[in-house]
Formats: C-alpha cells, structure tokens, sequence
C-alpha cells in the first residue's frame, strides 16, 4: 500500500508541473524527499501502546530519524541494503527495491547537479567581480529583444561582459553568456568593480516595469554613471518618474519605444532613397497591423507637412482594430476640417495577411506610389519576391526583418529598404538622438535626464524634429520654413492625440496653438527663426 502511495505522491506532484512543461527544481526535490519519506515508514519502530510521555517520544525520536535518513538520501549517506533489511518479512522486496534505486538514482542527480550549479555560479561570480571590469552589461530576464541586443554588444564589444539574470522565477540557458542566478541586489554587490554597469529590461510586460523600480530603488539617491534601458511604451515608468525627485547624477534611465524609435531612425538613416515617398503621386500602402504599422502611418502624416505632400494611405489588414487604434490614439485627424496639408485615408481588410489574398487585392491597382510590408520576416521576404516579378518596379518599397540572420542574408541586397527591428544603434545613443537632444537643449539645458530621456513627449518631438529637418527644403523664405514647421507640429501632436483647446492641458492633452500658421501670435510665429 504505501509503495503504491509513495509512486502516486511522486508522479501527482509532478505532473502538473510535466503538464505545462515547466520543471520546478524545489517542488522536483520536496517529490522525492515526500515519497521516499513514505516508502520508508515501515523501517521505524512505531509505538502506540504505554504511558503517553514515553510514546510521544519514541515516536517524536522515529520522526527525527526519518528527516536524519532523507538527508542521507540526498547527501549519498544512505545504504539501500542495510535499509531493505529493516522492512518486514511480509513486503515484497523486489518492488521496494526498485522503487528505492530509483529515487535514491534521482536525489544522487539532483544532488550532483545543485553541487555542480553553485560550482559554476562560484566561478561566475569571480568573472563577474575579478575579470574585465571596465564595464558590464546586465540583462534582467530572458526575452528575444534581450538575446538580440546581447549578440550585437557581445559583436561590438567582446571585451564587455554580458550576464544575464532571471526574473520572476525563469529557468534560462544563455550560452556563451554568463548568468547570475540570485536576485539583482546580490549581483550589485558582485558588480561593484567595474567602471559602468548597464542594465537592460526590454521584455513589454509588467515585470519589467517592477523589475526596473526595484533597481531604482536599490540605487536610491547614490551618484553613479550607470544607466538602464527599459521598454515602457506604455509610459508607466515614465509617469513613475516624473513623480519623483531625481537628480541627473542618479541611475539614468532611458525608456525605449522600440517600434517608434524603429521606424524614425530608418527614415532617418535612409532619406536619401526615401524622399522618393513624397516626389511620386499616387497610394502609399502600408501592409500589416502591428504597432510598427501604427508608428509608420503617425510619422508618414507629419513628415509629409515638410514637404507638403497629399498623403494618399492605403491600410491592409487582417481586422478593423487598426483603424479603431487610430481613431482612438488621434481623433481629431479623422475630423474633415485640417489646416495642414490635406491626408487621406482608406481602409481594407482581408481575411489573413498572407501572399495569396494580399497578392489577388493587390493586381487591382494599376500602379502606386510606395509599399510598406509590416509582416512576419517570410512572409515579407515572399512578397517583396512577388512585388519584383509583377510590377513595373516603378514605386518604392520598404519591408521590416527581426531575425538578425534574415538581416545578414539580404542586407546587401535590400540595403536601402531593410527596416532592421530592434538594432542596437537605433535605441542607444543614435545619431538622431543626438541631434534630438542639441534641439532640445537649445530650449532649456537643465534636467536633461527627467526633461528630456525621461519624458516621452520631449523626447520624440524633439527627435521628429530633427528628423524634419533632414527632408525639409531650405531654399524657399524663412517664413514658409516656419509654416511647415508649424504644420508639422501640429500633425505630431495630432497623432499624440492632442486637440484645440483655448487653454493648455498636458492632462487633458489640450493646445491652443493647434491653429492655423497666420492665427498664431507674433512671437509664436517667429520663434524657431533661430
């Protein structure tokens, strides 16, 4: 009977663990040690007869022997024969001795793997704390944009150190990386060496935003170069802080929109092959739904006040949730009264965003002006093999990759139309981001980290501003540079969101400048003269 139970105890505590395919190193062990304490109770002199003192005891005295014997168990103390020799005569030895070998065979493994495990995390700590100090790259969790970012600085840098950490419990393997398996209070202390640590939290989920908290936190108010890039395009860490009483000499934070700063570096990098999107007439076709999408149509509308341009938008998707996105991100561009130069758009949905229905929707249209392809890597790769073989090759086309292998394959190739997800010279330190931090400091050069890296409307508006600045022309009169630049502002705060209001409201995200060029006040008109 209590072979029975002890198989049973093993196996349901594990299966649903086996289940949801997740192996759970502590409930893995509390199996073995529960069943081998089971299968073991006919081995202890139980009593339950005599004066109550001596029979708590002896019985407390069995109990104690039996948690001394599953230490045994773990340690490679135990003598399986000798343990055997204690059952009684009745129980089939066979089965017990089996069922014993085999839990006896599973604690030896765990034990030599824990062994092994503090073994290795030894030795990582000595790389961590001894070994090229100069600086460390720290990545909380395991996440595709984390492994990217990790094999393009270990390509950059192969000096640095790479090490990754797990959150919320993850069990991860990140050859040829080294990995910290204590919490990130622990690493600290192991990372006080070295002359920069930076820190890199790009999963899009909860955790991230605590884990990045809690980092803020650990810091406090201690005067450091370090810096942490987090992905919050939810802007929760930044309504974080912008609560809080920071200084530039704290932790830097650099909160990453990957989508939006994805798409504004790509056109920054390539204008030169991309002007060609506002010197042709005709549809511009943006095909996918994702965010990427999204961030590619909000930037089309005010980059195309630069340069005056009819933006004429075709939207393919798989649902209606696109557009009801962009109704509900920027109202009022919906409305039919504008000021700017007038936009158009028209929706299609198809049943799936795959080469056959994208392609059959496709043959009727004669010619257009421009394609994006938002779309899974092969499929992208699938269409723009089809778009070369069918068409005249007359319009542009631009496609996003995520595999940086893909990447490498048709970089040569696709040079100019390759929008490369997540590259590590688009999110940190790029040279837009420069040029967008020298416009902003003309405005006001204090608190760069909260004014400007921490605030996502100072931030991006001041990179479209700069972005602008390279399709804008510069031979026309400066008052006409000033009413494009007027226009284009105020598309950028239109796809934020932002309305005609008579008084300014960040909360309610009101303007009163969201008003005709020859409206504005004199001052008003004449202030990025300079």
């Amino acid at each position: 009977m209590l072979f029975y139970l002890s198989l049973c105890t093993f196996l349901g505590i594990n299966l649903v663990y086996i289940i949801k395919k997740f192996f759970n190193k502590t409930v893995f062990i509390l199996s073995l040690a529960i069943s081998f304490w089971i299968i073991s109770l006919p081995t202890y002199s139980w009593i339950g007869e005599g004066e109550i003192g001596a029979i708590i005891l002896r019985n407390l005295s069995e109990v104690l022997l039996s948690l001394l014997n599953i230490a045994k168990f773990f340690v490679l103390g135990l003598d399986i024969r000798e343990l055997l020799g204690k059952f009684p005569i009745s129980y089939n030895i066979n089965y017990l001795y089996f069922w014993i070998v085999i839990l006896y065979t599973l604690a030896s493994a765990t034990t030599l793997t824990v062994v092994l495990s503090y073994f290795s995390q030894f030795i990582t700590i000595l790389k961590i704390r001894y070994f090229h100090t100069s600086s460390n790259h720290i990545f909380l969790g395991l996440s595709d944009n984390n492994l990217k970012v990790a094999n393009q600085l270990n390509k950059l840098t192969p000096k640095a150190k790479i090490i990754f950490t797990p959150i919320a419990g993850e069990s991860i393997s990140v050859q040829p990386f080294l990995k910290y398996e204590n919490n990130i209070s622990s690493l600290l202390k192991q990372l006080s060496n070295a002359e920069q640590n930076n820190y890199y939290i790009l999963n899009k989920d909860v955790s991230s935003i605590e884990s990045a908290i809690d980092l803020l936190k650990i810091y406090g108010n201690k005067i450091t170069n370090d810096y942490v890039y987090v992905q919050d395009s939810s802007k929760v860490l930044e309504m974080y802080l912008q609560k809080q009483k920071r200084e530039d000499s704290q932790l830097k934070v650099r909160l990453i929109n990957s989508p939006r700063t994805t798409i504004y570096n790509y056109f920054f990098e390539h204008s030169k092959y991309l002007t060609r999107l506002f010197k042709n007439k005709g549809k511009i076709i943006i095909i996918g739904d994702n965010e990427i999408s999204k961030e590619a149509i909000k930037l089309l509308l005010w980059l195309a006040q630069i340069v005056r341009y009819e933006l004429d938008l075709l939207l393919i998707t798989s649902s209606s949730k696109l557009e009801e996105d962009l109704k509900y991100d920027m109202p009022t561009l919906f409305d039919n009264i504008q000021y700017e130069t007038p936009h158009y758009f028209e929706f299609k949905v198809l049943p799936e965003l795959t080469p056959s229905f994208i392609n059959s929707y496709l043959k009727e249209f004669q010619s257009f002006n421009y394609v994006f392809l938002m779309l899974d890597d092969f499929t992208n790769l699938e269409m723009v093999n089809y778009l070369q073989r069918n068409f005249d090759f007359s319009f542009g086309f631009s496609f996003t990759l995520s595999s940086p292998s893909l990447y490498d394959l048709n970089s040569l190739e696709y040079n100019d139309n390759l929008i490369d997800y997540y590259p590590f010279s688009v999110h940190f330190n790029s040279e837009l981001e420069k040029k967008a931090l020298n416009l902003h400091q003309k405005f006001q050069n204090q608190f760069v980290e909260k004014n400007f890296f921490n605030n996502q409307y100072n931030y991006f508006s001041s990179m479209a501003r700069a972005l602008g600045e390279k399709y804008g022309e510069k031979k026309r009169n400066d008052y006409d540079n000033l009413e494009k630049e007027h226009n284009r502002w105020s598309m950028f705060l239109k796809t934020e969101g932002w309305r005609y209001n008579s008084t300014k409201s960040n909360s309610m995200k009101h303007h009163h400048l969201l008003i005709p060029f020859e409206q504005l006040p004199e001052q008003e008109k004449s202030k990025d003269l300079n």
